[in-house]
């Protein structure tokens, strides 16, 4: 398929008429897909867990924020390529502080601007978004990124949000990949749930210290009566779950390794909770 225009007033009218950049949770469709832009790096299509949808990033920076922000605890939503609207408003911003608002490539129509991702997070009680940009150190160097940079933060300082800007140096690659490998078999809407049912035994058996990755899951295998593929499924999903608590910061996969830290009780119990009360 082609890349979809957005160009003119036209383009954008129809693009919000058809459902681009509104909505929130798994009916969120993002205001600029992989088709529509040439990717930095290696675009991805990632199936996401806290919203059950597919989810387009655009750079391998993009998809280095995607997966923690996808395993947080407080993060109750993600949005990526969030349209920057009313227009109007991004326009009149930058006209007060005399940054030159951006055209539509090739045109003279002002752009829609995108965030690359708006989080929604609960915390204290409440929720609030968490605008992020995703930008390598190499284009904070041109000053059109940073005019637009600019420009979105004011638009979200006005509404009461603070920008956070993501390069290279605040991503962890190697957490980044392991999450991407222990929430793989989790991932997809075919894919199976299997939740542990003796959790007290694990925690009895598995103690802070380094395992090897099959020999966690032949215990887990042992303990819940399973085949060693349902039991890795178990593993993984007590890990993505925060129940059991591990170094994310070595790669497993390039050792085999997994350095267990502990375990927590209340986030094994909110799992099983969320389960019964999917399946009830």
């Amino acid at each position: 398929m082609g890349r979809r225009k957005l160009k003119t007033r036209e383009d954008f009218v129809r693009a919000l008429r058809n459902g681009r950049g509104i909505g929130k949770g798994s009916n969120y469709d993002p205001w600029i897909g992989i088709r529509d832009v040439p990717s930095s790096g290696r675009s991805s299509l990632i199936y996401g867990l806290t919203v059950l949808r597919e989810f387009e990033t655009l750079s391998d920076l993009e998809t280095y924020t995607f997966y923690p922000l996808d395993w947080k605890k407080n993060v109750i939503d993600i949005r990526e390529q969030f349209p920057v609207l009313p227009r109007d408003l991004a326009i009149g911003i930058a006209e007060r502080y005399g940054i030159t608002y951006p055209n539509a490539p090739g045109t003279r129509e002002p752009a829609v601007l995108s965030t690359d991702f708006l989080a929604t997070v609960f915390t204290k009680k409440c929720e609030t978004y968490m605008p992020i940009e995703c930008k390598y150190k190499s284009e904070l160097l041109i000053k059109r990124e940073l005019d637009k940079l600019e420009i979105k933060r004011l638009f979200w300082a006005a509404l009461g949000y603070k920008q956070l800007i993501v390069t290279e140096d605040e991503v962890d690659p190697v957490a980044a990949e392991n999450l991407a490998f222990i929430s793989s078999p989790l991932r997809g809407q075919l894919a199976p749930t299997h939740a542990a049912q003796n959790p007290q035994e694990l925690v009895r058996l598995v103690p802070p210290r380094t395992y090897t990755i099959e020999s966690l899951v032949r215990l887990v295998r042992d303990v819940e009566s399973v085949d060693e593929d349902v039991g890795r499924h178990i593993l993984f999903h007590l890990i993505w779950h925060h129940g059991l608590k591990i170094d994310i910061g070595v790669s497993i996969q390039e050792t085999g390794l997994i350095s267990v830290q502990g375990w927590d009780a209340d986030a094994i119990q909110a799992t099983q909770e969320r389960i019964d009360a999917n399946t009830a």
